[in-house]
């Protein structure tokens, strides 16, 4: 397992920063989309086989000013906050394609020592 994870918008420069602390929260969910008929019953469209990284939430904990201020810079500059996706591999060196930044950065905390933590909401776009 990695110590570090890496956003990449296949734009600039791969972003990596410390691993997030575990557990991580991945938001796990079957792919499928529950709508109502004209006469009130449900229809379910299924749209792959499994479940899907979906709606992930990373604890950082200790993270260096060097790699904040660089994952920071990628959130609001190349990615745009949620406007453009990325793909974001995690220390097992699985690539979630498809992902948008959702919040976490308003609420990051400085430490002794220039260090912070934080924590962030990701959401992966299925329709991509």
């Amino acid at each position: 397992m990695a110590t570090t994870v890496t956003f990449n918008d296949l734009t600039h420069t791969a972003t990596e920063i410390k691993a997030p602390m575990y557990p991580e929260e991945p938001g796990r969910s079957y792919p499928s989309i529950v709508g109502r008929t004209q006469g009130g019953g449900l229809k379910t469209a299924d749209l792959g086989g499994g479940s899907a990284y979906e709606n992930p939430v990373l604890h950082f904990r200790d993270v260096s000013n060097t790699h904040y201020t660089n994952f920071k810079t990628f959130v609001e500059s190349h990615i745009a906050w949620s406007a453009r996706s990325f793909t974001y591999t995690d220390p097992n060196a699985v690539a979630h394609t498809n992902m948008h930044y959702l919040s976490g950065l308003e609420d990051a905390r400085s430490k002794k020592g220039e260090r912070w933590d934080f924590n962030i909401r990701l959401a992966k776009d299925m329709s991509a």
